[in-house]
This record gives structure tokens, C-alpha cells and sequence, in this order.
């Protein structure tokens, strides 16, 4: 019953967003931005020990709404598919072994985009701020007893956009992310379900920081 309340949580998330990228659609233009780059994924400390989420590869998309004046609203995705690392503290070496796991960290934005012209034409800096959601996804949860965590966040950019023409530019930038907290949440472990397994509540207040530097192609849609 419980899971089935999450995956409509999920769903209803997912959904809200759709609504707002559509009633965003009726602006004259819109820029599409597949990128790509490198994703810093942060560590923290618990009493019961620490997590390192490992540094790698991911993937996004930006969807740039145009308000003119080089400002506007914009929706980003990004995936980065990695491995996160669970630390025990010595006291709970027995309790929560340490291992590792596959780990697909989905970040949801939608903020404002402040575009800065520069001296040469073709090229505008821009700086942003978004408001939204990052989910912990392990694919390996069969294995680890680990589910999925959804958490707010904020998150911050900059960089430059420079335009071929006016229809395909190039975009690269630096993203922070900050996840707002961790508190309450829970940590559980196992090897299976024919295995051992293992639990603790981790109740303290811990923040993440975690950031990415990528490049893409720009691709201007509408007038």
C-alpha cells in the first residue's frame, strides 16, 4: 500500500511539471539544450558513519523559455548514473558493513535564467536560479535494500552561451546543487533476501553539495 502511495507521489511530481513546461510553450521562442559533462557527487557524515556518492559522467537537458531581454524561465534534467559508498563508523562495523552501490542521481529544476550581453555579439553570459527536486535511484536496490530518496533542492548556475547563427549556438556552465537537508531519513542494508540483513535510523540534519560542469548545443525554436 505504501509503495503504491509513493509511485503516485512520483507520478503526481512528474505530472506538475509536464503542466508547467506546457503552459510555458505558448512563449514566441524556445531554446533546447541537450548537454553533457562531468558530476561531482559530494560526501557527508552521519554518527553511524559516512556516504561518498563517486564523481561521473552524466547527461542533461535544458528547455530555455524566452522573456525577452535575454532573460527567461527554464526547466533542467540531468542524470548522472554512478556509485555511492557507505562508510560504518567503528562502532557500527558489525551493524551496517560497509559496501558499495549503483546509484542514479536524477535532478529536476525550474527557475529564471538572467542573460548578461558581452562585447562580442554572439556570446551572452547568464546566471540562474532553480528550485526543485534530486532523486537517489539504486538500480542494484534487489541486492542492497535500499529504496528510492527523494529530496528538495536548490540549485545555482552560470556560464556562456555563443551563437553560430540564429538558430544553433553553444552553451557551457557550472551547476551547484544543494540538496536542502537529510533528517529523519533512514538507512538499511542487506545481501538478500535469502541473506543477512541490517538497519539504523539516521536522524541527523546533514546537507549535500554536489555540482557539475557541462557543455552542449543550443538549438533556438519558434521566432
Amino acid at each position: 500500500m505504501i509503495q503504491k502511495q509513493n509511485k503516485k507521489n512520483k507520478l503526481k511530481r512528474l505530472l506538475s511539471v509536464l503542466l508547467v513546461i506546457l503552459s510555458l510553450s505558448s512563449f514566441a521562442q524556445i531554446e533546447v539544450s541537450p548537454m553533457v559533462g562531468y558530476f561531482f557527487g559530494g560526501s557527508t557524515n552521519f554518527y553511524e558513519g559516512s556516504i561518498k556518492i563517486k564523481d561521473n559522467i552524466n547527461y542533461g537537458l535544458h528547455l530555455g523559455f524566452d522573456m525577452g531581454h535575454h532573460n527567461g524561465i527554464e526547466f533542467s534534467y540531468s542524470l548522472s548514473p554512478t556509485i555511492a559508498q557507505w562508510r560504518p563508523s567503528f562502532n557500527y562495523n558489525d551493524i551496517l558493513p560497509a559496501r558499495d552501490f549503483n546509484l542514479n542521481t536524477h535532478t529536476f529544476l525550474l527557475g529564471g535564467l538572467k542573460g548578461i550581453p558581452l562585447a562580442n555579439d554572439n556570446m551572452i553570459g547568464f546566471g540562474g536560479f532553480k528550485l526543485g527536486a534530486i532523486m537517489y535511484h539504486p538500480t542494484n536496490s534487489n541486492q542492497v535494500n535500499i529504496s528510492d530518496v527523494w529530496r528538495f533542492m536548490v540549485g545555482i548556475n552560470a556560464g556562456i552561451k555563443f551563437f553560430i547563427n540564429d538558430i544553433v549556438g553553444l552553451r557551457i556552465q557550472g551547476n551547484m546543487y544543494m540538496p536542502l537537508y537529510f533528517n529523519g531519513g533512514g538507512f538499511y542494508c542487506g545481501i538478500g533476501s535469502g541473506g543477512s540483513n541490517c538497519g539504523a535510523s539516521v536522524n541527523s540534519t546533514v546537507v549535500i553539495f554536489e555540482g557539475d560542469l557541462s557543455a552542449g548545443l543550443i538549438f533556438k525554436l519558434g521566432q
